[in-house]
């Protein structure tokens, strides 16, 4: 590390999340432990709770809001070093739309994993000085070619949008004899998130285990919808939603196990809820798929890796069957994320990183060739499999064909869930934030009408 102060300035669109969380770890531990890089951050929304704020501001991080007017191209011009916190928000859509035609070096730190929506577009990564992943599965982006994987092979860096775990003993204190088996779920509910077949998984596993309760902890968005498909199951009073907690380690206490089977086509990169589970010391059951396969490499010595539905009710029927293999599964999993995923590894990475992009001259961007000018552009650049569809439903030359537009509305209407949602950078949410965007309102229509 050099002797020359950096400057360097954080832009993202708000700090909640797992953004929040790991953006004020990191920043709030640099303040105390590196005194070469001073770091500040930009809010371009303002917070809608100001926990993690509140943790940079006791830290001696400045934050500063869009809103307050702040000179952004002063900050921008002041700062050695610029990171882009990435997750196709619309509001940073806008902003990278209008962004100032200033000289100044870029990192863009990507907070989802690209391969499914919002997809990463390779324009967009090739741009930038440098790019941070926060997962190795990005590169296995379906829609970049093999010479583009390896062009931004040469600008890459893995660094994980991690928050300092904590590695508590209370597991230990906590699996006392009861009549039910636990297993844990921390995180969203939604359809975008969890697998579409969650609740059969859950059957399943009834089935072969009547003693098995799930405990469900987080925002009780969608647990309706998953109390109707367990009523269907009969297995409604095998679920516990506990709602939103602050305090997950207190949550994973009360666990035996930690199941997590994500849709396929989930936006998850990091996956702090996983690493902490596996920090708690729980056994943990995932998908073998995106970045799961990626966190958990060394399948039934630190944690289970599940290639079908049967396959997954095997592991959980084997971790009940086997309590003292659990809890060895449970030690391994928290050795291992220490050693792997360990906090100041993963920020010294990021240090190593933002020094050698210091050495590298500014330049100037310009994102309208990548994302467009117009709001409905820039939800369009980021679709991926569902592209078309939208596309071509706004297209003159097909809309005159009511065949053609009633088979494309059709598809629009039963599109990837996540594009439904009411937040997660979907139809709506982009609709809300640019009502004006006659596009945008009339594929919010085609899900009203859904």
């Amino acid at each position: 590390m050099s002797n020359t102060i950096l400057n360097i300035l954080h832009i993202t669109t708000h700090l909640g999340g797992g953004v929040g969380k790991a953006l004020s770890s990191i920043v709030t531990h640099e303040q105390k432990f590196n005194p070469w890089h001073k770091h500040k951050i930009l809010l371009l929304d303002d917070p809608e709770k100001d926990q993690f704020v509140s943790i940079c501001r006791r830290g001696g991080i400045d934050v500063l809001l869009k809103s307050r007017h702040f000179d952004v191209d002063s900050e921008l011009e002041k700062a050695d070093i610029v990171v882009l916190h990435w997750w196709h928000h619309p509001i940073m859509a806008l902003f990278l739309a209008n962004f100032p035609v200033i000289s100044l070096r870029l990192v863009l730190w990507v907070h989802v994993n690209g391969c499914y929506y919002p997809c990463l577009p390779y324009d967009f990564v090739a741009l930038p000085h440098k790019t941070f992943f926060t997962s190795p599965f990005s590169l296995e982006n379906a829609y970049w070619t093999s010479q583009q994987k390896n062009d931004i092979k040469q600008r890459l860096a893995v660094v994980y949008g991690l928050g300092e775990l904590e590695f508590s003993s209370k597991i230990s204190c906590a699996r006392t004899a009861r009549k039910d088996f636990v297993i844990g779920y921390v995180g969203t509910m939604s359809s975008s998130k969890l697998h579409p077949q969650f609740v059969e998984y859950c059957a399943a596993v009834v089935k072969r285990l009547p003693d098995a309760r799930f405990v469900m902890v987080g925002d009780i968005a969608g647990s309706n919808e998953i109390l109707r498909k367990a009523a269907e199951y009969h297995i409604k009073d095998r679920f516990v939603f506990t709602g939103y907690s602050t305090r997950i380690d207190d949550e994973m206490s009360g666990f035996d196990i930690f199941a997590y089977p994500l849709n396929p086509k989930h936006f998850g990169t990091t996956e702090n809820v996983l690493l902490e589970a596996m920090a708690f010391g729980l056994p943990v059951v995932v998908l073998n798929q995106n970045t799961e396969k990626h966190i958990i490499n060394n399948h039934k010595t630190v944690g289970f890796l599940a290639d079908s539905i049967d396959h997954y009710v095997e592991c959980i029927v084997y971790l009940h069957d086997n309590p003292q293999e659990r809890a060895l599964i449970g030690a391994n999993a928290r050795e291992y994320v220490k050693n792997q995923f360990a906090f100041e590894k993963n920020v010294e990475i990021m240090r190593i990183e933002f020094d050698e992009v210091a050495c590298m001259p500014k330049k100037q961007f310009n994102f309208v060739n990548v994302f467009g000018t117009e709001s409905y552009e820039w939800f369009l650049a980021c679709l991926g499999e569902d592209y078309a569809s939208f596309a071509d439903s706004i297209d003159d030359r097909i809309r005159s064909n009511t065949e053609e537009m009633a088979m494309i509305t059709n598809k629009i209407k039963s599109c990837s869930p996540i594009l439904r949602e009411k937040n997660k950078s979907s139809i709506r949410h982009f609709s809300s934030i640019f009502p004006n965007d006659v596009n945008l309102s009339y594929w919010n229509s085609l899900l009203d009408e859904a």
